[in-house]
């Protein structure tokens, strides 16, 4: 038996086979809270990006591109709700990326 000691609780017996497949989907967990933070931060940028440029065609295309990373966002965070994970779902009727000369942008922790 391996012993794992959560946070904040007492250690739990699990067998080594287990121990193994938890320790894979906690990677997977941290590898999609990556790819999430990338594609969210990506979209931020690509915001502002369009919002500080004064050539209109450029500011759409850079919109087009922000808002397809923002899909890609939604499909990674319903996957990782399908995995049970906690992550905190977007709040409803609000913007995920705002532009940079209207109000400020939020940062995502990483951490």
């Amino acid at each position: 038996m391996t012993h794992i000691r959560p946070h904040g609780g007492d250690a739990e017996e699990l067998p080594g086979g287990t121990q193994r497949q938890a320790v894979q989907r906690r990677r997977e967990v941290m590898d999609n809270l990556r790819r999430l933070a990338a594609q969210l931060d990506a979209a931020s940028a690509l915001e502002r990006r369009a919002g500080a440029t004064g050539n209109a065609a450029l500011a759409a295309v850079l919109r087009e591109r922000a808002a397809e990373r923002l899909r890609i966002a939604d499909v990674v965070r319903e996957h990782l709700a399908e995995s049970q994970s906690p992550v905190p779902p977007p709040r409803d009727g609000a913007p995920r990326v705002v532009p940079c000369d209207t109000q400020p942008i939020p940062v995502v922790d990483h951490d």
